[in-house]
């Protein structure tokens, strides 16, 4: 085995390991699901009353395990468009990292995070204005 083999196998491994608690987190949230059939509350709505922009997230992710995108849409729309690219760019740096690869932030993936935060933003205070309850999550 050579030592590029070596190398690149400790950084599947430590790509992995980043990776991981991402996965224990959801597998928690969806055995939450599962055994309470209601996710983890929001603790900025449970404290103001308002939609955080992140509000319906985790009803979203089990809506899209169970492939109802209409539904996943109507609970977070902003993340729901957005999670695609923030999965490739994620993705990405994985590949690149486990490759060995200095993979720098392109001109796009500036310009996305930036547009994301700004939008992030405004959907968080749009949602909670009266005339725009259509961006509010669903109820269950």
């Amino acid at each position: 085995m050579s030592r590029t083999d070596d190398t690149m196998k400790k950084r599947l491994v430590k790509a992995f390991l980043y990776t991981l608690p991402l996965l224990i987190v959801a597998f928690l949230y969806i055995a939450s699901w599962g055994i309470t059939r209601s996710g983890w509350p929001c603790a900025f709505h449970l404290i103001t009353g308002l939609y955080c922009p992140s509000c319906g997230a985790g009803r979203m992710f089990i809506s899209l395990a169970h492939l109802d995108f209409y539904q996943a849409f109507r609970y977070n729309p902003l993340i729901f468009i957005a999670l695609p690219f923030l999965i490739g760019i994620y993705a990405r740096y994985q590949i690149g990292y486990i490759r060995g690869k200095r993979i720098t932030i392109g001109k796009f993936e500036l310009v996305f995070f930036i547009f994301l935060v700004v939008a992030l933003m405004v959907f968080g205070i749009l949602r909670n204005i009266p005339q725009f309850s259509f961006l509010a999550p669903t109820e269950i």
